[in-house]
């Protein structure tokens, strides 16, 4: 009896995990589904953008939130995200618009006294209410209300020695200069390269992930969401 119970559950797992398997999308849904979100794009702002990575979404049980990506580039070097709920097909939605605005602050902190930084960039999410013809002017022209958050997301090449936090405090500091009511700053401490540059320059689409998370290999991690700290509290915040 215990036998015929084991081989009854063995067909049901095969069955199951067979069932997983054939969800999965084929290469020719996945070039049209990519191929429909680049048209998305170039219609919806009148320019031409490139494919960078398409990813498809997990297929399986209770599938229905999970994301169609398509990372892509848009003619003056943006990297943008194009999104597509399975339980929604032909419905996306895309980040062009914080992208715009965050390019607009790329001047804004300086993070050139890090010296063992290997790369920074400044991140600005905006309400749906902001629309590109406000943006023209940059970030500027946008109402602080209309400011959801500014990250500065760094990564660093080195150890959290005193130097480097000291450092990272400076940008801090810039970073409240902004005046913004929401701000935050992730550092991360040494890790895979190539996966910090992947986390740095789409914080839009990697960030939805904890950095020690996304790379198991970081040393520590300086997450600081807080505004008006002394440096003792600000370098607290390392784990």
């Amino acid at each position: 009896m215990k036998k015929f119970i084991v081989s009854i559950f063995l067909v049901l797992l095969v069955a199951g995990v067979s069932g997983c398997m054939s969800q999965q999308p084929t290469k020719e849904e996945k070039k049209t589904s990519e191929s429909a979100m680049l048209s998305y794009l170039d219609k919806k702002y009148d320019q031409n953008f490139s494919a960078i990575n398409y990813i498809p979404a997990k297929r399986g049980f209770n599938d229905s939130m999970n994301l169609n990506i398509l990372v892509a580039k848009s003619e003056d070097g943006l990297l943008v995200n194009v999104r597509e709920r399975l339980s929604k097909p032909g419905k996306f939605f895309d980040d062009y618009r914080n992208a715009v605005a965050s390019k607009s602050l790329k001047d804004k902190i300086n993070y050139g006294s890090i010296e063992n930084l290997h790369l920074a960039k400044t991140y600005i999410t905006l309400t749906p209410e902001v629309d590109l013809d406000t943006l023209k002017n940059g970030v500027s022209s946008v109402a602080k209300d209309d400011v959801i958050m500014v990250h500065s997301i760094v990564s660093i090449s080195g150890d959290a020695d005193e130097k480097t936090l000291k450092e990272l405090y400076d940008v801090y500091q810039q970073l409240q200069s902004l005046g913004y009511e929401d701000t935050g700053l992730i550092a991360a401490f040494s890790g895979d390269e190539a996966k910090a540059e992947k986390y740095v320059n789409n914080f839009f689409l990697y960030g939805t992930q904890p950095w020690e998370e996304y790379d198991k290999s970081v040393k520590r991690v300086l997450k600081v969401n807080e505004n008006g700290l002394s440096y003792e509290e600000f370098k607290s915040q390392l784990k």
